[in-house]
């Protein structure tokens, strides 16, 4: 496919439409309360507990993308662990978080905790843009108060003269 992905609707709906183009139904997500699958154990499971309430409020997160939003929440817990034991093997021994040296030929590599951080960095950015929680897709979206879009409000404060 060529181009910039497409949009889903409900992405549209919140950024407010600048194209003004018809915004097309596209199928319903299922909306419930998904569970965190049971493998999901540790940090992956207190960022899911964490961050799916908000995004089921806002209706992006539905039964139908618990795989997408684990696979989220598992590399943010692969990067918090590869970055903890970063920290201890720079308190351990200073310089050693970016290399280390074998201790019988003397080959230095990059430091395998570094290169799963940098791994699950990327997986977790490119999930977290498809769930709206990154910066760049949270500046793409707006939302207007209830108060000034609620169709009640049309009907109940009718301009004088109107």
């Amino acid at each position: 496919m060529r181009g910039p992905k497409p949009i889903p609707p409900e992405m549209k709906v919140l950024t407010g439409n600048p194209g003004r183009r018809p915004i097309p139904k596209s199928p319903k997500a299922n909306i419930g309360i998904p569970e965190p699958p049971d493998w999901l154990l540790g940090y992956a499971r207190e960022e899911w507990l964490e961050r799916a309430p908000g995004l089921m409020r806002m209706r992006i997160l539905g039964t139908d993308d618990v795989a997408a939003f684990a696979a989220y929440c598992q590399s943010w817990a692969i990067y918090r662990q590869a970055a903890e034991q970063l920290k201890k093997v720079e308190i351990d021994r200073p310089g050693g978080m970016l290399v280390i040296q074998h201790p019988q030929t003397g080959h230095v590599r990059r430091n395998p905790f570094l290169s799963a951080m940098m791994d699950a960095g990327a997986d977790m950015v490119k999930y977290a843009a498809e769930f709206g929680l990154t910066a760049s897709a949270r500046s793409r979206v707006s939302m207007t108060p209830e108060s000034e879009s609620s169709p009640i409000k049309g009907l109940l404060y009718k301009e004088k003269g109107a």
